[in-house]
């Protein structure tokens, strides 16, 4: 059998059917101990029960099925729980992703003012955004059928129809319509859709990107209301660790989380320390590995799209220093942007454990510490763009510091970027 492995599938096998009596004991144990392996813990007792007879023949009684779990279950309201994975705390897990936004954390919500921008206008004028000015089309042939319903024709201006008769627009009816065409004067019958369930649907089943562009000029983005934007089915978030589950760290910066799992040996019981010890080891080198890349104001549940290519690179290079790796070359471009001057040394310092653990690490750099704290500097210039492209020189800081190239003379000061004593005034647009 195969199963689509992006879906959740429930999948029940019957392992046994089977009349209680003085003799089955040994043959319901083998097979309570066979659903349990292939139930994963859970099973399902299903108890058939004869048909009542009744006065115009047999009437059946419907099965009652009992579960039964080896799982995490609550004993007042009976839910079961399954034992926590690793893929129930990631969002990108089916399993662990809030099934409303899909683990997106955001949910796109019509919006009405964007649909209907200017409501002086009529339908016919192009009133209803998505649709446009009143053309030969099936749609404009369906909204005069609704005029005819609500007393209005696409001539009225939109905010002189009734509540009924935009809600009907906006949102579809049940009630069908008849609607007549120049091609058949019996007309057909149909079930309005509504112009913002149409935009919906096409946000859920068209893919496409054209398609996502035009859903999105009709939508806005908000906070799931299921996960509250923590991206995380609420199993997840039940788990928690000295009163705080895994969105609430994910929310806290580099820092704080530091701060946080200080100590946190003596916030949790023995039991939990003896699981956590290993864990907890791995958890600080990686903090330890951020904050020395200067990252310590990041969080770690900030989207990768937010992130400028400096911070980005220097996460990519935490990474790096984690692995352990040796004999690599690294080619990092400008990876101070974004870091703030007074963390360039944090950021040097860990380039520097990369090189001495027996790594090469190659630097495309404008940054003034980064060029005198490295081992070698290929200067190439002498000017920029079209008047570039030359290796000026090959030399250590020391010795390049002693030569008189355009580079040298900025980092000794005998050249600066002096600032300027008159500017120029804006034009106040801007």
């Amino acid at each position: 059998m195969q199963v689509d492995r992006y879906k959740i599938h429930d999948i029940e096998i019957v392992i046994d059917r089977i009349e209680i009596n003085a003799g089955s004991k040994t043959r319901l144990n083998q097979s309570l101990q066979t659903a349990m392996k292939h139930g994963k813990g859970t099973i399902m007792v299903s108890e058939h029960k004869e048909e009542v007879k009744a006065k115009k023949g047999t009437k059946p009684v419907p099965d009652k099925a009992v579960f039964f779990s080896r799982s995490l279950m609550c004993p007042t309201t009976g839910i079961s729980y399954d034992e926590p994975a690793p893929n129930l705390f990631s969002f990108n897990s089916p399993y662990g992703a809030c099934p409303k936004c899909n683990g997106l954390g955001e949910i796109s919500e019509i919006d009405i003012k964007k649909i209907v921008p200017n409501q002086k206008l009529s339908i016919k004028k192009g009133a209803i955004a998505p649709i446009g000015e009143a053309k030969g089309s099936w749609i404009f042939t369906q909204l005069a059928a609704i005029g005819k319903l609500h007393d209005f024709d696409l001539d009225t201006p939109f905010d002189e129809l009734s509540d009924e008769a935009v809600n009907t627009i906006l949102f579809g009816s049940d009630e069908l319509i008849k609607v007549k065409t120049d091609s058949n004067s019996a007309g057909y019958t149909v079930a309005f859709e509504g112009i913002a369930n149409f935009i919906v649907k096409q946000a859920e089943e068209n893919p496409s990107p054209a398609a996502q562009r035009w859903v999105q000029g009709f939508t806005n983005k908000i906070n799931c209301p299921q996960c509250n934007g923590t991206r995380l089915k609420r199993e997840a978030l039940y788990f928690k660790i000295d009163e705080k589950n895994i969105s609430e760290l994910s929310e806290m910066d580099i820092s704080l989380l530091n701060e946080w799992f200080k100590n946190i040996e003596k916030r949790i019981s023995k039991h939990q320390n003896i699981i956590a010890k290993e864990v907890l080891k791995e958890i600080r080198a990686r903090i330890g590995f951020l904050l020395e890349v200067g990252l310590d104001y990041v969080t770690l549940n900030r989207s990768s799209r937010s992130l400028s290519g400096g911070e980005a690179q220097r996460i990519r290079l935490a990474t790096q220093i984690g692995s352990q790796l040796v004999g690599v070359l690294y080619i990092l471009d400008e990876p101070s942007i974004g870091l703030h001057q007074r963390d360039n040394m944090r950021l040097i310092e860990a380039l520097k454990n990369l090189r001495d653990v027996g790594n090469s690490v190659l630097v495309v750099e404008h940054d003034k510490d980064m060029i005198v704290e490295s081992d070698y500097v290929i200067d190439i210039g002498p000017g920029a763009g079209v008047h570039g492209g030359r290796v000026v020189l090959g030399a250590t800081p020391k010795e390049m510091l002693k030569l008189d190239t355009v580079t040298a003379q900025y980092i000794n000061g005998k050249k600066q970027i002096e600032i300027p004593k008159q500017r120029r005034k804006g034009n106040g647009k801007k």
